[in-house]
């Protein structure tokens, strides 16, 4: 099959003709007469300005392009600092960028390593130590120094007090119970409570009978 298509790049997705024409698909530059250009940006803010609706949809439209660049796995491509906000929002006809939230604050995490660093959970920071730490071993035989190993006293099981550990709170993260089953085990102590109570009801009751079997009027 053959065809033709458009393909809208910006500068920084220049890569991407590269990867085409490695991929045997022949692309061609072309430019759109200027005599022929009409600027629809003023129309654009007018009809979004009388139009609440439609602006609501463009500032969706405005999130959802720039969380899938930013998703895009080929980053060599796809680089969601590089796209200016401000232009593109004025594109379509918005007066300023939207405010993404917690996309904004996630990508500013990634870009923070002590603010990630402080937002992980025990484990997380485990592994983390666990990582660095057996780097900084193979880093260290590489360097042609003498390699870890068992020693006389026991520091050459690092690695495997680090691995248990590290399954012991994994083991504890995956016992955490939903709410259903909390209830579930909370109405079985109940169950369990009750008959407990029953069984001594049933122990007291025949013991007063063994007293009566016991004992007789004089």
């Amino acid at each position: 099959s053959s065809g033709s298509s458009a393909l809208f790049l910006l500068p920084s997705e220049q890569k991407f003709v590269e990867k085409l024409a490695a991929a045997r698909v022949s692309v061609k530059c072309i430019a759109a007469k200027q005599n022929k250009l009409v600027g629809i940006q003023g129309k654009l803010s007018a009809l979004l300005a009388g139009e609440p609706a439609v602006k609501h949809l463009a500032q969706k439209a405005f999130a959802s392009y720039v969380r899938s660049v930013a998703l895009m796995a080929d980053k060599e491509v796809f680089d969601v600092s590089a796209l200016n906000r401000d232009e593109f929002a004025q594109s379509m006809g918005l007066v300023e960028a939207p405010d993404l939230g917690g996309f904004d604050a996630a990508a500013e995490l990634e870009k923070n390593p002590l603010k990630k660093q402080k937002n992980q959970t025990p484990l997380q920071r485990l592994k983390e130590r666990i990582k660095l730490k057996k780097l900084a071993k193979k880093a260290g035989a590489g360097d042609g120094g003498a390699a870890p190993g068992p020693s006389a006293d026991g520091d050459g099981g690092d690695d495997a007090s680090d691995d248990d550990l590290e399954a012991d709170l994994e083991a504890k993260s995956s016992k955490k119970l939903g709410r259903w089953e909390r209830r579930q085990r909370r109405l079985e102590r109940q169950r369990a409570a009750a008959v407990a109570g029953a069984t001594g009801q049933e122990a007291t009751g025949a013991a007063a009978g063994a007293e009566d079997d016991l004992l007789q009027l004089v």
